[in-house]
């Protein structure tokens, strides 16, 4: 099963976190220069305001000062209007005329009469300075109603201009708040965008730390595996198979109980427990093989899916695994799985593990079973089934440990089959083999399980008759001579009649090799061969008659 897809939910929100920052980054940016702009227009139009109160101002102090001179005559009035009218003729007080003329707010009729205005004022400051006596005043009625209309103008200009102001000292403020407003909401998003990609991160460096640590239990439960196939090429018996199973299963599968079941030695209908692991054993301590399905069906089986193995003392959590390779099966492995039965990566995982385990343990088991096969064929004669020459140089000095440690005698046998070239030649070499393996099945069938029986060469038999003196050896080699005569009467083929001689030696207490026994018994059996065959002749019967004889040969002549 695929893992889900992650959700694509973070990654949304930050790209919406990342416009709306980005938005109000711009809309901060943007009201800032707008405001900058606004306040700049709010200053020029404050100043023009101002400009044009002063013009105003200016304008009623020369208007007065000029009544208050023609009225009274004082000078004080006349040094007042000159004054006044002297600042009319200022950039700053032509620069606001100039402006409230081309402003909309005023009428025609009062731009002109505020241009006529100032004219006059500045005809008569004019006439005043050179040419004091001369009529400088309009009548009445026309100097009030151009006052009036001037000072219309330039009211009507300077309240124009506060509205103005107004409205956009309050759009001013209204961009302030829209700016203040984005500049925090900026903020605000970019603080959630932060703590957000800190989870992130942290969620990261978490999974990062689980996937490292997953890694880390992935190799080593790998270099646990490969240090087992590496000790498992090296085993030699089963014995260090189990040891070394258990050992590697405790670790890669750890506080995973498990136990490993083998067929025993020829014997293919019971499983018997041969190693185990965490905690008690799992599972009975033999059962048949065919209880269990995972061992009928050849391949992995997962209790509790259908198909359990009660009669094999299987849970409804335990896997069964077969322990098979070149075609054939060595046994099973079990687990208590709990995970077995999930979905998810764990139950695999240990699946794969249990599986690699098996893999390992059946590969192992096919080598130590070819090798035995090898050895087994290697000491084995190929035509009779018994044990070859190689195989007694082998075990000989083993044997005769072992024989002297428990203080048992031990006799050596030579047994030859008489005129057995005669039977090659008379009945062919068919019937030859054929003498010699029945010969082999009835030393097989009458020896005892602890006695050896070697084929020595060509038609000749050695045997090891442990725990047993000469005199008992004597007895059981002549109850073997006479069934030997008797085979061909017992054979369901045609055998030609055949008898055998035996010689027969003890092998002295404290030997460590047989050799000088086997010469004994090669004289003996030689000795047999001479006295007419079919019998069996002893090495020290042989060495009591050669010293009779010699003691009753007469003197040689001229002694």
């Amino acid at each position: 099963m695929s893992q889900p897809a992650p959700s694509r939910l973070p990654h949304r929100l930050m790209a919406a976190i990342m416009v709306l920052g980005a938005l109000g980054s711009a809309g901060a940016v943007t009201g800032h220069l707008r405001m900058v702009r606004l306040e700049s227009a709010v200053d020029a139009m404050e100043l023009e305001r101002e400009q044009a109160s002063r013009l105003l101002r200016t304008l009623l102090l020369a208007e007065t000062s000029l009544h208050h001179y023609l009225t009274h005559d004082r000078m004080e009035g006349m040094r007042r209007f000159l004054d006044a009218t002297a600042l009319l003729e200022t950039a700053q007080s032509q620069a606001a005329r100039q402006r409230v003329l081309l402003d909309a707010a005023p009428g025609a009729v009062e731009k002109q009469a505020l241009e006529d205005f100032v004219r006059h004022l500045l005809l008569v400051r004019h006439r005043l300075l050179s040419q004091p006596d001369m009529a400088i005043w309009l009548p009445d009625g026309e100097a009030e109603r151009m006052a009036i209309l001037a000072h219309a103008a330039v009211q009507r200009f300077v309240d124009d201009s506060r509205v103005w102001l107004q409205r956009e000292t309050a759009r001013l403020h209204l961009w302030q708040d829209g700016v203040l407003a984005l500049v925090l909401g900026s903020a605000l998003l970019a603080g959630v965008g932060l703590m957000l990609a800190w989870a992130m991160v942290r969620r990261a460096i978490a999974r990062a730390e689980t996937q490292e640590a997953a890694l880390a239990r992935r190799t080593e439960e790998l270099q646990a595996l490969l240090r087992m196939n590496e000790t498992l090429q090296a085993c030699q018996t089963r014995a260090d198979v189990e040891q070394v199973v258990a050992h590697t299963a405790a670790q890669v599968l750890a506080g995973v109980p498990g136990s490993l079941y083998l067929y025993p030695a020829e014997q293919r209908e019971m499983l018997e427990r041969a190693a185990h692991w965490e905690g008690p054993p799992e599972g009975p301590a033999a059962m048949e093989a065919l209880h269990c399905w995972g061992v009928k069906r050849g391949r992995t089986h997962l209790c509790g899916q259908g198909m359990g193995c009660s009669e094999a003392g299987c849970a409804g959590e335990t896997l069964c695994l077969p322990v098979a390779a070149r075609g054939e099966l060595f046994g099973m492995l079990r687990f208590a799985l709990p995970n077995a039965l999930a979905e998810g990566p764990p139950g695999r995982h240990q699946r794969r593990i249990a599986e690699a385990l098996a893999d390992g343990v059946a590969l192992s088991l096919a080598n130590i079973t070819l090798r035995e096969k090898l050895r087994a064929e290697a000491m084995r004669d190929s035509l009779t089934g018994l044990y070859n020459r190689r195989f007694l140089e082998e075990i000989a000095p083993a044997f005769l440990r072992q024989v002297e440690r428990r203080g048992a005698d031990l006799c050596v046998a030579l047994l030859d089959i008489d005129h057995f070239k005669q039977v090659n030649d008379g009945f062919g070499h068919a019937v030859g083999d054929a003498v010699l393996r029945r010969a082999a099945g009835l030393l097989h069938a009458t020896l005892r399980r602890s006695d050896i029986c070697c084929r020595y060469g060509g038609e000749e038999f050695l045997l090891l008759l442990p725990d047993c003196d000469i005199g008992a050896a004597f007895e059981k080699l002549e109850a073997l001579r006479e069934r030997v005569a008797e085979l061909h009467e017992s054979a369901d083929t045609a055998l030609p009649p055949i008898t055998a001689s035996f010689g027969l030696a003890q092998v002295p207490a404290g030997a460590t090799s047989l050799e000088d026994s086997i010469r004994q018994a090669d004289e003996a059996l030689y000795a047999a061969k001479q006295s007419g065959r079919n019998r069996v002749v002893s090495a020290p019967l042989l060495a009591r008659l050669r010293a009779l004889q010699a003691t009753a040969a007469p003197d040689r002549p001229g002694g």
